[in-house]
């Protein structure tokens, strides 16, 4: 159900947004020029940052985090779900061979986030198998732009999250590797748009909760 605006006048004025860095760049980005288009008198700021950020501390107005569900306090609407895979090029899977089982990926560089230990141990499930592997490699870097750019590069088999991937696969760049296999990290989820309970949300957010939703949806 959309977020009623009925009765509300014509959406204007500044919406402030936080997001985390990557969702903001590949999920939320590429739609803010249709946006404007739609609504010429709303102007949006976005901000891109991966630490906690509060509504009311840092004076945002949207907060758009990976989550479960609506912590207490907020209410929310859900916009895409975020799942992660590990992809490499054709030409590094030619030269250094195709892993067949996620212990195969010792023998690989892997390419990962680099922030915690937990980075490098990658879990994977297949109906009722479960494996972690700890996986090395010669570059972690935490952003996911720039993995997918190594991977590019043909350096090894990168972790990255599905929307970062998909042009490159639909293009045929780079392929899922164990594709058999559900990898999950703690990056997966959901990702929802937070705001403070109210009865009557302004024009302005309500129409970018449901314009974002109806085209992520």
């Amino acid at each position: 159900m959309l977020v009623s605006s009925q009765f509300t006048p014509e959406p204007q004025g500044l919406v402030r947004v936080s997001v985390p860095k990557a969702v903001g760049r590949f999920v939320i980005h590429p739609h803010i020029s249709d946006f404007l288009a739609k609504y010429p008198k709303v102007d949006v700021q976005l901000q891109l940052n991966d630490r906690y950020v509060d509504l009311i501390d840092d004076q945002v107005d949207l907060v758009i985090r990976i989550t479960d569900h609506p912590p207490p306090g907020l209410m929310g609407r859900r916009l895409i779900n975020i799942d992660h895979m590990i992809c490499a090029t054709p030409q590094y899977l030619a030269r250094n061979g195709e892993p067949l089982h996620p212990h195969d990926l010792k023998a690989h560089n892997c390419i990962f986030l680099g922030e915690e230990p937990s980075d490098a141990r990658w879990k994977f499930h297949q109906d009722s198998n479960r494996v972690s592997v700890s996986v090395h490699g010669r570059y972690a870097v935490n952003h996911t732009g720039a993995r997918l750019d190594a991977v590019l590069n043909h350096l090894g088999i990168g972790s990255l999250p599905y929307f970062t991937a998909k042009e490159a696969l639909q293009q045929g760049l780079i392929v899922q590797v164990l594709p058999k296999w559900i990898f999950r990290t703690n990056y997966c989820g959901a990702a929802w748009v937070l705001y403070p309970p109210t009865r009557h949300l302004p024009a302005k957010l309500s129409a970018f909760i449901n314009f974002m939703a109806e085209r992520l949806g």
